[in-house]
């Protein structure tokens, strides 16, 4: 039995060596804000318990994971890729800032020394939260909302996140 995080694991019988023919019943335990997503290796679906015939060796790991809490303040939204309803324990969640039109990215809520509109979380802990802040654009200003997708980043120069309207931005790529 392997243990993530987000949760432990049970055997009845305990111990962990056991012989050819015997049944192991195996329980996941959530911790609380975690949630049970399911079962790695030998163990399948999302029942909690599993029955496991010891004909040979055999390895399982319970999978937990957890909401990430968003709150949007202003018009915008915020974005997980991957969009999922529970994020699994040691995952990595890249969250990105839309504005909504007419409305630029202000500034992370909870995460101090955030200048981007996007960032890579780490699921450690259980219901993380998440703010952005969103304000109204001036009526000389326009906005540029740069997320990259896949393996890379993308720099601006100048880096900003309003600009004048008819002002020069530079975007590279960088794999």
């Amino acid at each position: 039995v392997q243990e993530a995080g987000g949760g432990t694991v049970s055997l009845d019988p305990p111990g962990g060596v056991y012989r050819h023919d015997k049944v192991v019943q195996v329980v996941a335990h959530p911790d609380p804000g975690w949630a049970l997503t399911g079962w790695s290796g030998a163990g399948a679906g999302i029942s909690p318990q599993l029955s496991l015939s010891m004909e040979r060796d055999k390895s399982v790991q319970a999978v937990f994971g957890t909401p990430i809490h968003r709150v949007v303040t202003g018009s915008g939204t915020i974005r997980a890729l991957p969009d999922l309803s529970l994020f699994p324990f040691g995952s990595v969640v890249h969250l990105a800032a839309i504005p909504e039109p007419h409305h630029f990215f202000a500034l992370w809520g909870d995460t101090p020394n955030r200048t981007t509109n996007s960032f890579f979380l780490t699921v450690t802990n259980p219901i993380p939260m998440i703010s952005a802040l969103f304000a109204p654009l001036a009526t000389n200003e326009v906005t540029l909302t740069v997320v990259a997708n896949g393996k890379g980043s993308v720099s601006i120069n100048p880096f900003a996140s309003v600009f004048r309207k008819g002002q020069v931005v530079t975007l590279a790529a960088l794999p």
